[in-house]
């Protein structure tokens, strides 16, 4: 697998040629207005369709109210035109930044919302604009023609409006494609696929997410002046706000492909066209037959091309090359110790210097020196669920460069002990100081930067990126450079004997595969400390030891590791210190041999009876 850098050259060059290709269709057709409308259709719904892929096909959060971008930048480009004067070039630049400011104002309250509450609220905004503009007197503005020529924007020739729409579309279409190759374009795609994990990796996902909003705002802004000045005489709300401008840019999203380059460009040159034809021939005898052909369209599409003919088209690619993302096969071989598949992956974390995984970047000596300090002091923690202690007054030392184990039955708190440390929590009382460091209120992509990693009691993996892909995004935690996320991200996987499944899509890995790429993710974050749940769960006895020895060698570089896991007799095998928690509580700490035999550890595991019969021994 290439670089990201070079993989893009191929659409750079796709990008110049299609503007191009389309300049020269809309010169060598002549001054026909149909023709030329037709084409500057296409171009402008590419555009604003692109703009609106951005934050809702990469980052997975769909704006129903899409049109108030759309309508910004018309109504205050041609209400500066008409009032002060002012060139539409300047206006335009004006709409685009109040959009980015109603994008921000929007986002603030609504960007914290998740799935379809999201999309629900955004639409409530431009319905606000239609009484507003109204009660203003602003429902009918027409566009005032003060001359011909590029200064007032204003050309009798259609091809000058399709002239400056294509220079849009490139630029968005370059812009797209830097941001999908970029830190922005893997956070957007984690958190599209799982927020919460995504989090945990570092990435600020509200932060992600508004820079996508504003960004696609601005977009929809300037397709806005395009549309206003090019087509219509009559400014109004309807046209501008209405309803028919987010199902033509949703259909024409959905039907190219959500979260996709090609997408609504591929779309909107086959339905535009479709839509305008038939409104030409039959709109007279059936009108809003152009609106039965995009619903027709979608519906279709949802039914047949969930991913889009762009999607389909790309997942074609893939079937049919050298190498099946989705195929299954079995874990990788490595070299070793016969029967022992796990050695070579123990090998390489042993080989790499500490200093390669680790935060500090610390020589083995001064790892020596601080492995009885406390990284992690836990000082008398609770969490309350209602009138449930999940976490009850609890006060761990964890020191540095130890193998911690943490034990306990179902509902002893060790989870939510996990998602307290890791921020996805606050508790109620207590503090937590990592590292010296009061991260008690911290979020989760906070403490990922400060040198927290994490793994999750369910994998949760970004199952429609590739491994390496997978690991790139806890690599960004530490570096904005794509190109040096990846040389992270292939040195990970070479050492956690991923090297041969790197191209490949994570949701067709094994469970033995899924498991090596959480932790390889969150070993490339470079954490100090690594909060492993459960990871031997759903691996067979065999696999159990192998994970084991690799969370050893782990633990053996100078990373602080707490792990919490069912599987006792595995722990207890490659823990420095284990902890035994019970109803929230700490009932026993100290070395695993210590912590097994304490009679309440017996009793929370097997019962008082066993714990009689064990202590007759």
């Amino acid at each position: 697998m290439s670089a990201p850098g070079k993989r893009s050259r191929v659409d750079y060059i796709a990008i110049l040629a299609v503007c191009f290709l389309t300049l020269v269709l809309s010169w060598l057709v002549g001054p026909d207005r149909y023709v030329q409308r037709l084409i500057l259709l296409v171009v402008l719904w590419a555009s604003m369709s692109s703009g609106f892929n951005l934050i809702s096909g990469y980052g997975g959060q769909v704006v129903f109210g899409y049109m108030v971008f759309v309508g910004t930048g018309s109504y205050t480009t041609v209400l500066l035109f008409k009032a002060f004067k002012l060139s539409p070039w300047i206006g335009m630049w004006v709409g685009a930044v109040l959009a980015i400011l109603i994008a921000f104002i929007i986002g603030l309250p609504t960007l914290r919302l998740r799935g379809h509450y999201f999309a629900v609220a955004t639409i409530a905004f431009p319905l606000m604009a239609f009484p507003v503009l109204n009660h203003l007197g602003f429902e009918e503005v027409t566009i005032p023609f003060t001359g011909e020529g590029l200064s007032s924007f204003q050309f009798r020739d259609l091809r000058y409006y399709v002239l400056i729409a294509v220079v849009l579309l490139g630029i968005v279409l370059v812009l797209i494609k830097k941001i999908e190759g970029a830190r922005l374009g893997f956070a957007l795609n984690a958190l599209k696929q799982n927020e919460t994990a995504a989090e945990g990796m570092g990435i600020d996902t509200f932060r992600a997410k508004m820079i996508a909003f504003m960004v696609s705002a601005a977009i929809g802004a300037i397709g806005g002046v395009i549309y206003a000045f090019s087509l219509l005489y009559v400014l109004t709300t309807h046209a501008v706000f209405g309803l028919f401008i987010i199902v033509r840019i949703l259909s024409i999203t959905i039907v190219g492909g959500f979260g996709t380059l090609w997408g609504p460009v591929i779309a909107a040159a086959i339905l535009v066209p479709v839509g305008e034809f038939l409104t030409a021939q039959f709109g007279a005898r059936a009108p809003g037959i152009q609106d039965v052909v995009y619903g027709i369209a979608l519906v279709l599409c949802m039914l047949y091309l969930p991913d889009g003919i762009w999607g389909r088209m790309l997942k074609a690619l893939h079937k049919h090359g050298p190498a099946d993302e989705n195929q299954s096969i079995p874990a990788p071989a490595l070299a070793g110790t016969p029967g022992d598949p796990a050695s070579a992956v123990v090998a390489a974390l042993r080989a790499e210097a500490t200093a390669s995984l680790s935060l500090r970047h610390a020589s083995p000596e001064v790892v020596n020196n601080k492995e009885n300090d406390p990284l992690l002091r836990i000082k008398n923690v609770s969490k309350y669920f209602g009138g449930v202690k999940a976490i009850d007054g609890l006060s761990v030392n964890v020191p540095f460069g130890k193998l911690v184990g943490i034990i306990g039955p179902n509902g002893a708190g060790k989870t939510t002990l996990f998602n307290v440390i890791n921020g996805y929590m606050e508790p109620e009382k207590g503090k937590l100081l990592f590292d010296d460091v009061d991260t008690t209120s911290m979020k989760p992509n906070r403490l990922c930067k400060l040198g927290v990693g994490r793994t999750f009691q369910v994998p949760q993996i970004f199952r429609h990126m590739s491994v390496v892909e997978n690991i790139m995004v806890g690599a960004f935690a530490k570096t904005r450079d794509a190109d040096e996320a990846f040389a992270i991200a292939e040195n990970v996987a070479r050492q956690m004997g991923l090297s041969k499944r790197s191209t490949h899509l994570a949701a067709g890995l094994t469970m033995w595969e899924i498991k090596m790429v959480e932790i390889s993710r969150a070993l490339a974050t470079k954490p100090q400390l690594l909060l492993l749940d459960e990871p031997m769960s759903g691996l067979n006895l065999e696999e159990t030891d192998r994970i084991g020895a690799i969370i050893r060698a782990i633990a053996d570089r100078g990373i602080t590791i707490i792990v919490i896991e069912h599987v006792v007799q595995s722990l207890v095998k490659i823990a420095d210190v284990m902890v035994a928690l019970d109803h929230g509580q700490k009932v026993a700490e100290g070395t695993p041999q210590e912590v097994i035999e304490h009679p309440e550890v017996i009793e929370a595991y097997l019962g008082a009876k066993w714990r009689k019969r064990y202590a007759g021994r």
